[in-house]
């Protein structure tokens, strides 16, 4: 029992230890990875900001200093905070206001008493939804009450005597006429409010152009992270569902047949140990075995031509000796002699082929005498059994 359990430790270490390495020899896919997702992550950043971007912003403000009334309510510098402001500049008091700067500079005051607005050459001009649309050209050209409103920020800091407000807008001109329309309304509802002495500027800003941080490393990085945790966890999940042959082991225990060794990818100095275990096994096993087939778990007649050409090189004595014969797997039905060698390709998904050929040499009653593990990696396999 305890000889058992040390046998299948170790063959599971082998297994784990082959897992990793089989990964460790795809390591250069995952910086590969991340290169090509911080490419991406900048391509994304660019079209979203540079290829379909938006239209420019442009960007006027002012502050201003409220002052307060001493006759002002006790609660006044409470109640007039950041959300105060937002609901007072929708009313029709500060907006009117805003509004009718905003056509004094682009309609004569006749327009602000007819449904059709006439500019101040006469000419009509039409109004959308019972909103005033402004002449184009104007400063204040095309505007509506909705799109000063959307285009208009308040704000207060910790000290409520100072407001911030900013205009945004897609040209200056627009934006600096609704910061000076709605300037001088503010400072006529501070005029006619008791609660306020004045509200007037501290200081104004002409529209300047709205420049975004640059994000293009942040894009990049963030593609290439993502990317590099995606190749890596595809790596590790390909190699953990992957069925292929990588070492004899495995195909001995998978086919539950002795293996007669590993025949790697080409001849050379890397591949002589092998060769010799491989010469070795086979000459043990058709000893006394008579009239025997080879045949190879791989529909492709050129990889089983040079499969029968490596093993005539390396088997020359006992293929002369006893006439074996290399037939494809296709053939297999008409397979016939008295045992029976299945050659299982490495790393190929050639698995399923090898258990058909193992069923059809079963129904036809020829004995299988072992397996050969072809095309083997023997750089993998020296690393593997830590072989120099």
């Amino acid at each position: 029992m305890n000889a058992y359990v040390t046998k299948q430790t170790g063959r599971e270490a082998v297994s784990l230890r082959g897992y990793y390495l089989r990964i460790l020899s795809r390591w250069y896919l995952i910086p590969l990875g991340a290169l090509v997702g911080a490419l991406i992550g900048v391509g994304i950043y660019l079209c979203q900001h540079v290829v379909f971007a938006p239209a420019r912003e442009y960007a006027a403000g002012a502050r201003l200093y409220l002052e307060f009334s001493p006759e002002a309510a006790e609660n006044a510098q409470d109640y007039y905070n950041a959300w105060t402001w937002k609901e007072l500049i929708t009313g029709d008091e500060i907006l009117d206001t805003a509004m009718g700067e905003l056509i004094a500079e682009g309609l004569s005051e006749e327009s602000q008493r007819t449904s059709a607005a006439v500019r101040t050459d006469g000419s009509a001009v039409k109004t959308e939804d019972d909103e005033l649309v402004l002449v184009p050209g104007t400063p204040s050209g095309m505007l509506t009450r909705a799109e000063v409103l959307s285009s208009v920020t308040i704000r207060l800091p910790s000290d409520l005597r100072v407001m911030m407000l900013t205009v945004t807008r897609h040209d200056t001109d627009s934006a600096d006429a609704i910061l000076q329309a709605m300037i001088t309304a503010l400072a006529a509802f501070g005029e006619n409010n008791r609660n306020f002495t004045e509200i007037r500027v501290l200081e104004q800003t002409p529209a300047l152009l709205v420049v975004t941080k640059d994000q293009t490393g942040r894009a990049a990085i963030l593609g290439a992270v993502l990317a590099l945790i995606i190749c890596a966890f595809v790596l590790f999940l390909k190699y953990a569902v992957d069925d292929a042959l990588y070492d004899p082991e495995t195909c001995g225990k998978r086919y539950s047949q002795p293996m007669l060794g590993v025949l790697g990818r080409e001849a050379g100095g890397s591949t002589e140990q092998f060769e010799r275990e491989l010469q070795t096994g086979c000459h043990a096993a058709l000893t006394g075995a008579g009239d025997i087939i080879i045949l190879a778990a791989s529909a492709d007649g050129r990889e089983s031509g040079r499969l029968c050409d490596r093993l005539t090189a390396i088997l020359s004595a006992d293929l002369q000796e006893r006439g074996i014969r290399l037939i494809p797997a296709d053939h297999v039905s008409e397979a016939s002699g008295d045992a029976a060698i299945v050659c299982v390709p490495y790393g190929k998904a050639g698995s399923g082929l090898a258990e058909h050929i193992l069923t059809a040499l079963a129904v036809r009653k020829i004995p299988v005498i072992g397996l050969i593990l072809y095309d083997a990696d023997m750089r993998y396999l020296k690393r593997l059994y830590g072989l120099r």
